[in-house]
């Protein structure tokens, strides 16, 4: 299997988009590293398993696009991490158990967390600092 994945400028804020498309499905995968948007595309299945198939003869995807509402980077120095997207709100409890995390000594120094207002646009560093605006240096 093979993919092209790269960076270019989120839809919804201006931070950096990681894109993830399987050459082979044409399956696509988004997530802002900074708002927490996300976009995902899949081939919609036969029980089967088969790839459904339109009456034009093209696969049928299904679209599903999130509005975030953050996001963090949770890496500890040993390397070993992960990148988070906000789909609802973080309660009180969440929030502070995800600085509690991210307070840790073993905790990377490029580690963030960052909450998003869809509505404002308005975002809140929790932790870290705050992802910059994606640019094409980005993505090389």
């Amino acid at each position: 299997m093979s993919s092209v994945q790269g960076m270019r400028k989120c839809p919804k804020c201006g931070g950096t988009l990681f894109y993830d498309m399987n050459c082979r499905t044409t399956e696509v995968y988004e997530m802002c590293l900074r708002c927490g948007y996300q976009q995902q595309c899949i081939l919609l299945r036969n029980d089967d398993g088969t790839v459904k198939i339109g009456d034009d003869g093209e696969w049928l995807m299904d679209c599903k696009e999130t509005v975030g509402y953050g996001a963090a980077r949770l890496c500890r120095k040993e390397g070993i991490g992960g990148i988070y997207a906000f789909e609802n709100p973080l309660s009180t409890e969440d929030q502070a158990a995800l600085i509690e995390d991210l307070h840790q000594p073993d905790t990377d120094e490029g580690s963030y967390a960052v909450l998003f207002d869809p509505q404002s646009g308005a975002f809140t560093v929790l932790a870290g600092s705050l992802p910059e605006d994606y640019t094409e240096e980005d993505d090389g």
